[in-house]
C-alpha cells in the first residue's frame, strides 16, 4: 500500500509537471539581441553629441535626443543587469556549452567599460561643476568609443546562436514577446522627444548648431563687435568700421589718418580682405564703444567718433593710444579710456579729458576698463581697482594679476576679469574664481587661445578667444563646453547677442549662430524618467528573456 501511495504520489507530480513550468530562466539569447538594439539606439543619438564636441555641429537638436539617450541609457542597464544575473560572473554558463575562458575574459572587460559608461553618463547628469565635470564627459565618451570595437567583435562572434533565436522569434510565441517587449521600451520615445528639455550641457548653451560667415564680411580682421543699445544697430571693428541695421547689408567705414575724414562705401565692394590668424591691420581699431546714435572708435592714430549713417570725426584724445573703452550706461557722453597715459575720462563726449590714476601701482599699463552698474573698474596688471568719485581715487577690489579684459554684465550684476591663467568673477559682492573655459595651449613657442572675452546672455555665458573658439557655460562659468563648429582657424575676439542670434567678430570676419536654448530638465521630470525606465526595462526584460524551463528538459 505504501508502495502503490508513493508511485501514485510521483505520477502525480510528474503530471503537474510536464503541465506547469517548474521554474524559469532568462534567455541568453533574448539578452543579448536586446541589449544590440538598446546599444545601437544609444550610440545612434550619442554620435550627434560626439559630432557637436568635435566641433563639426549636429544636424539635429540636441534638446530632442536628450531624454531619449537618457532613457535609453537607462533601460539598458535594466538589461545589462539582467544579463550579468543570468550569466553570472563566473567561468561556467548555465544553458552555454563551451565557453573558453577568454570568451569569458572578452565579457568580463566589456561588462567593465559599460558599467563605466553608464556611471559616468549619470554621475554628469548630476550638478558635477569644473574640471571634474569635464572629465566625466571625456570618459563617458572615450569608454563609449572603446566598447564599440569589442561589442562589435562580441556580436559577431556570437551571431550563430542569435541568428537562429531571431528567425524563430519571428514566427514563435517567443518572438511575438521579444517585439513586443521591444516595443513597449520604444514606447516613451515620442513623449521624450516632443517635450525634451535640456539634460546634457550642449542644449542648456544652445550649443550644437554651426557658426556660419557673413559672406559681406568674410575676409575682414575683426577683433571687436557690439550692438547700440536698443539693440538695431549692430558695430563691428577691426580694420575697419563696420555697420548694418539687418546683420545682411554692411557698410564700411574707414579709419583716416588723424585730422583726415574717410569716405563710407558698401562693405562687400570696398573691403581688403586679411587672411585669418595674420595680425592686426596697423590702422586697426583697438577699442570700440557704442552708444544710442553714436560710435566711438580707437586707433593707434587716435580716437574717432561716427555716426550710424557713416560720418566720421577726429577727437581730441588723452596722449598716447587708446587699449580700452567704456561707456556710461545711463550717460553716453561720460567715457571712460584706457591709454598710455593712464586712465582718462571726458563727461563731454569726448572734447576735452582728465586722466585720474591715483592710487593705482602701474597706471599707464592700463589694459582694460569697464562699467558695472554705476562704478568703474579697471586693471594695470597688478590687480583690478574700482573709482571712487568721492576720493577722486582708484581703490583695489582684487589681486589678480595679468588681467587684460573686463567684461561687465549688468543683467547678471557681475564683473569677469578674465587673463591668460585665469578667469575670475565679481558678484554679489566677492570674488570667485572660475578657472579656465577652456585650456590654453602652448605649441611650439606659440600660445593657442587668447584672453576670453566673457558675455552674458540669459543666464549664461560665452566666452570668445578661448583655444577652442566660443565656449560657453550653463552654470555660471563653473563648467564650460565648446559651442559648435565651424569658426575654423578664425580667432573670436569678441561675441553679442542680437535677435536670436550670436554674432562673432573673428580674424576672418563676422560669423553667427543661431541661438535655440532650452530649458534645463528638472527634479520631477528625472524621477518621472527614471521611474519610467526601471519599470519598463524590468517589465521588458521579463516578457522578452524570461522562458519555462521544464524539470529535465535540455536548457
Amino acid at each position: 500500500m505504501g508502495i502503490r501511495s508513493a508511485a501514485l504520489a510521483a505520477a502525480a507530480r510528474s503530471s503537474l509537471t510536464r503541465a506547469w513550468p517548474a521554474r524559469t530562466r532568462l534567455s541568453v539569447g533574448a539578452l543579448g539581441l536586446a541589449l544590440v538594439v538598446l546599444v545601437s539606439a544609444a550610440w545612434g543619438t550619442g554620435i550627434f553629441y560626439l559630432l557637436a564636441r568635435l566641433g563639426a555641429g549636429s544636424p539635429v537638436r540636441l534638446a530632442a535626443l536628450d531624454g531619449v539617450h537618457a532613457y535609453v541609457g537607462l533601460v539598458g542597464g535594466v538589461f545589462v543587469l539582467a544579463k550579468v544575473a543570468r550569466v553570472g560572473l563566473r567561468h561556467p554558463v548555465a544553458g552555454v556549452p563551451a565557453v573558453v575562458p577568454w570568451q569569458r575574459w572578452l565579457s568580463w572587460s566589456m561588462l567593465v567599460l559599460y558599467g563605466t559608461v553608464f556611471l559616468s553618463g549619470v554621475i554628469v547628469l548630476l550638478p558635477v561643476r569644473g574640471r571634474v565635470f569635464g572629465n566625466l564627459v571625456e570618459l563617458h565618451l572615450l569608454t563609449s568609443v572603446w566598447a564599440l570595437l569589442p561589442t562589435t567583435w562580441h556580436v559577431w562572434h556570437y551571431r550563430s546562436r542569435a541568428l537562429p533565436y531571431l528567425r524563430r522569434w519571428t514566427r514563435r510565441a517567443a518572438g511575438r514577446r521579444f517585439w513586443s517587449a521591444l516595443a513597449l521600451v520604444a514606447l516613451p520615445a515620442p513623449l521624450l522627444v516632443a517635450d525634451g528639455p535640456a539634460v546634457s550641457q550642449l542644449p542648456q548653451v544652445s550649443g550644437g548648431s554651426r557658426w556660419t560667415p557673413i559672406d559681406a564680411l568674410r575676409g575682414s580682421y575683426l577683433d571687436a563687435i557690439a550692438t547700440s543699445p536698443d539693440g538695431r544697430t549692430l558695430v563691428a571693428a577691426g580694420d575697419a568700421l563696420y555697420l548694418s541695421q539687418d546683420g545682411a547689408v554692411w557698410v564700411r567705414v574707414d579709419l583716416p589718418a588723424a585730422g583726415a575724414a574717410g569716405p563710407a562705401a558698401p562693405a562687400d565692394a570696398s573691403h581688403a580682405g586679411h587672411e585669418h590668424g595674420q595680425p592686426a591691420p596697423a590702422n586697426a581699431v583697438t577699442a570700440l564703444a557704442v552708444g544710442p546714435d553714436q560710435v566711438f572708435a580707437a586707433t593707434s592714430r587716435g580716437l574717432f567718433l561716427g555716426g550710424f549713417d557713416g560720418s566720421l570725426r577726429h577727437l581730441a584724445s588723452p596722449s598716447g593710444a587708446v587699449r580700452a573703452l567704456a561707456m556710461d550706461p545711463g550717460d553716453s557722453r561720460t567715457l571712460w579710456a584706457a591709454s598710455d597715459a593712464g586712465p582718462a575720462v571726458t563727461v563731454d563726449g569726448g572734447q576735452t579729458w582728465s586722466v585720474q590714476a591715483a592710487e593705482l601701482v602701474h597706471p599707464r599699463d592700463v589694459s582694460a576698463i569697464a562699467f558695472l552698474d554705476e562704478s568703474v573698474y579697471a586693471s594695470d596688471g597688478s590687480g583690478v581697482f574700482r573709482w571712487q568719485p568721492a576720493a577722486h581715487a582708484w581703490h583695489r577690489v582684487s589681486l589678480q594679476s595679468s588681467v587684460s579684459v573686463l567684461s561687465g554684465s549688468p543683467a547678471e550684476h557681475a564683473l569677469y576679469a578674465s587673463s591668460l591663467d585665469d578667469l575670475q568673477v565679481l558678484d554679489r559682492g566677492g570674488w570667485t574664481d572660475l578657472g579656465q573655459p577652456a585650456p590654453v595651449h602652448r605649441h611650439g613657442g606659440h600660445v593657442l587661445g587668447e584672453v576670453p572675452s566673457v558675455t552674458a546672455v540669459a543666464g549664461r555665458l560665452y566666452a570668445a578667444g578661448t583655444s577652442q573658439g566660443v565656449s560657453a557655460s550653463a552654470d555660471g562659468g563653473w563648467t564650460w563646453t565648446q559651442l559648435g563648429g565651424g569658426l575654423g582657424q578664425a580667432t573670436a575676439g569678441q561675441v553679442v547677442r542680437r535677435r536670436g542670434s550670436l554674432w562673432a567678430a573673428t580674424s576672418d570676419g563676422l560669423f553667427r549662430f543661431p541661438l535655440a536654448a532650452r530649458s534645463p530638465a528638472t527634479p520631477t521630470w528625472w524621477a518621472v524618467v527614471l521611474a519610467v525606465a526601471i519599470g519598463v526595462g524590468l517589465v521588458a526584460a521579463s516578457v522578452a528573456a524570461i522562458e519555462p524551463r521544464r524539470r529535465g528538459a535540455r536548457p
